[in-house]
């Protein structure tokens, strides 16, 4: 069905209902029955207070429990009548918004007064909760006196209070309503006596209602203070005690008499009332007697007796059980018999309009939930893209307009999507693309500089050595010795620019060669290593230490060329050092497994760091120790190769230590 269709539908459905209303009520009877809606207080507003204040006190009893015995049960039914008071709140707050929208006039409590109520109600469980947990900990003291302010300053002063206030407040609105109600019914063509029979009945059931309730919130006052005063020998809550139990005893001869009086009515089902009153008024008379008991114990200076003697129940209130069942009992009847009154001036139109007006208000509610959710979902998706998420997509089904709008919707969106993906590849692998090659350029540019004037020192240095002394040997006749002395200057020349060459060659060989990994024998390694050192320098004392059982995942070749570079610069930096010593260990931490070559040479300072690892740059002199620069930009390299990586600690004067790790 379209949308067009289905909103003439909806007019069409409320002008027949419109016109059913306007030919059925006259306005006799609309004056009836608004009088009766301004006599009849909500059901659900009576039954939600009556609810409230029984489950309260049923709850100050089962929180009184739990301070004396501990019993967890006694707990876990404070929790359970929790829920039940907040049902009756939730009753409470329904229909103090139904009233509003009957147009109820008076003083009834308002919904925002109610829920302002109930969080009043929540934070007198939050104390008793609190008293409970102190409990648990062994501080009965502070736990007592947190119940005892919860008791007095919220139970007492605020949430019993506001409970009479809002019952009495509208039980004056009934008697208001009820005096304009016969006033209304005197101008009908009625019986005027079976009409103000009805209504003598139930105003008398009425007031039978308002009397129980009073009971029941003055004795859970009373039972609030004499439970604060059994467990913290309070006198003034003591002295409240006393004095609600004159207001309690007043309020139940004012019950006993409404009951009475109700009972002379005509309706049986509610002339059988004054048994059930007359039953709980007799227990409210032991039950006081047994508080008065209880009182004189704690006077005796016997607290635990007292309180162990409400606890196993010789103190249950009856109003507990019997009020709520009462209440809803009369009320029901109550509401029923004034109803019925309405219902005489035009039945069949009140149920043709109450019939029609449902159907309608149903149908309308399903329809325009519907439609509002349909729009609200594409007015989400639509504001979803805007803000970018082009992967929103609108759930609606069905074959209407919104429903095609919807995937019309979903369709682009998935374009624009893909259509942007394929944008944001292409921009993404540019991007990366020019990053690289950036990077790359850089240090070519970086490492060209230093080649360059690597070559113009490091080769020309002994070039120009090589040049000077041919040219002298050339230029005079020396004895044998000196040209000797001369071809060994310029062999030494030609072998350090052969080193020179050697390192160039392996930096650059570095940056493309394969891996061909293999286990190697670190240890074994570098004990070959050191033995050349040895070798070329016989008479060095140096204490070397090394690890046995290294070994690592790698290229042979490769790791040749570290350690002989980082053995090679620890035995080199070290050549000063009275007492040499270099060590070869390896070490972990939460994160991985490393090697390390440590040594106590000459060091070098933290701060230039950071040109340790760059070709041709070196931290000491040529004529301090002698060297390339390229033999830890090799080592870096390789170890980067393999996955790992390379850095080092030192101190100027105390050593270096060379860690490096392998993926």
């Amino acid at each position: 069905m379209s949308l067009k269709l289905k909103m003439i539908l909806i007019l069409s459905l409320i002008s027949v209902v419109l016109g059913t209303a306007v030919w059925h009520e006259m306005s006799s009877a609309f004056r009836v029955e608004k009088k009766v809606n301004l006599f009849v207080p909500a059901t659900g507003y009576l039954l939600g207070i009556a609810e409230v204040n029984t489950g309260l006190a049923r709850q100050a009893k089962e929180a009184f429990d739990y301070l004396v015995t501990g019993d967890l049960t006694d707990r876990q039914e404070f929790n359970q009548l929790t829920e039940e008071v907040e049902r009756g709140f939730e009753l409470w707050i329904d229909s103090a918004q139904t009233q509003k929208l009957l147009g109820v006039q008076g003083d009834l409590i308002s919904a925002g007064e109610a829920e302002e109520l109930r969080k009043i109600y929540f934070r007198w469980v939050d104390y008793v909760l609190g008293s409970f947990d102190l409990i648990d900990m062994g501080q009965r003291s502070l736990a007592l006196k947190q119940f005892e302010y919860g008791s007095w300053a919220l139970l007492e002063q605020e949430i019993f209070s506001s409970i009479d206030a809002a019952m009495q407040n509208g039980f004056n609105d009934v008697e208001d309503a009820y005096h304009e109600l016969l006033l209304a019914i005197g101008n009908r063509v009625w019986k005027p006596g079976d009409n103000s029979e009805i209504l003598d009945t139930t105003h008398a059931a009425i007031h039978n209602v308002i009397a129980g309730c009073r009971v029941n919130s003055t004795s859970s006052r009373q039972f609030s203070a004499l439970a604060t005063y059994l467990l913290t020998g309070n006198r003034q809550s003591l002295q409240r005690y006393e004095e609600l139990k004159v207001e309690v005893r007043g309020a139940i001869n004012d019950w006993f008499l409404a009951a009475f009086d109700q009972s002379l009515g005509s309706e049986p089902q509610l002339s059988m009332s004054v048994s059930s009153v007359s039953k709980i008024v007799t227990s409210l008379d032991d039950l006081m007697r047994a508080e008065d008991e209880a009182v004189r114990i704690r006077q005796e200076g016997m607290p635990r007796k007292a309180l162990l003697m409400m606890v196993q129940g010789s103190l249950e209130n009856p109003l507990g059980d019997h009020l709520p069942l009462l209440v809803f009992s009369t009320l029901k009847s109550g509401s029923e018999e004034l109803l019925m009154l309405a219902s005489r001036a035009s039945r069949q139109g009140v149920i043709l309009l109450s019939i029609a007006f449902l159907f309608l208000l149903l149908l309308i509610l399903r329809m325009s939930q519907k439609i509002l959710l349909s729009l609200q979902l594409l007015k989400d998706g639509m504001d979803a893209v805007s803000r970018g998420d082009l992967q929103q997509q609108v759930a609606l089904e069905g074959n209407d307009e919104l429903a095609q709008l919807a995937r019309h919707f979903n369709q682009m969106s998935n374009n624009l999507l893909a259509s942007r993906q394929e944008v944001d590849e292409l921009n993404a692998g540019l991007e990366q693309r020019v990053a690289e090659r950036t990077r790359e350029l850089a240090k070519a540019n970086q490492e060209l500089d230093a080649f360059n004037s690597a070559v113009s020192h490091d080769l020309r240095n002994p070039l120009s050595l090589i040049t000077g002394y041919a040219e002298m040997m050339l230029a005079e006749e020396s004895p044998p010795e000196v040209q000797e002395e001369y071809l060994k200057a310029i062999i030494y020349a030609g072998e350090k620019m052969d080193n020179i060459i050697g390192t160039l060659m392996d930096l650059s060989r570095m940056s493309s060669a394969d891996l061909e990994r293999s286990r190697v024998d670190m240890s074994a390694l570098a004990q070959d290593i050191f033995e050349r050192f040895k070798q070329r320098e016989p008479n060095r004392k140096v204490e070397v230490s090394l690890a046995g059982n290294l070994s690592v995942d790698a290229d042979f070749d490769m790791m040749t060329i570290v350690l002989e570079n980082l053995l090679g610069n620890a035995w080199k930096y070290t050549n000063q050092t009275q007492l040499a010593s270099i060590e070869l260990g390896a070490a972990s931490d939460r994160e991985k497994s490393y090697f390390y070559v440590r040594d106590n040479g000459a060091g070098f300072d933290m701060k230039n760091a950071d040109m340790l690892f760059k070709p041709f740059k070196r931290l000491h002199t040529q004529s301090e120790f002698d060297g390339t620069g390229v033999g830890l930009a090799t080592v870096q390299r390789i170890i980067q190769c393999h996955g790992g990586d390379i850095w080092a600690e030192s101190e100027v004067g105390s050593g270096s230590t060379f860690y490096f790790s392998f993926g």
